[in-house]
């Protein structure tokens, strides 16, 4: 039961709703939130006493971070190229 609860509501109804999000705001916006998803899940899990921090979930999270900048920032980049035209 446990594990059609994770493979239903976890994966597929999160998914379901990325779609949905998608008709309402950028595929960035949407896609920082999906990378955030990881960091977000282990937030909560520490919030409620079921994770411990490690140096694995520091990097990781400082890895998402990086990438979410680096996308926003070519982005952001892009636009202001476009304006000066």
């Amino acid at each position: 039961m446990c594990i059609a609860f994770v493979v239903f509501f976890v994966t597929f109804v999160a998914y379901l709703m990325n779609v949905f999000a998608l008709k309402e705001l950028s595929p960035s916006q949407v896609s920082i939130y999906i990378y955030l998803q990881p960091v977000f899940a282990t937030l909560i899990s520490m919030l409620i006493g079921e994770g411990k921090p490690g140096w694995l979930h520091l990097i990781s999270a400082l890895m998402i971070f990086v990438g979410v900048y680096l996308v926003s920032k070519q982005k952001i980049e892009g636009i202001n190229k476009q304006k000066t035209k």
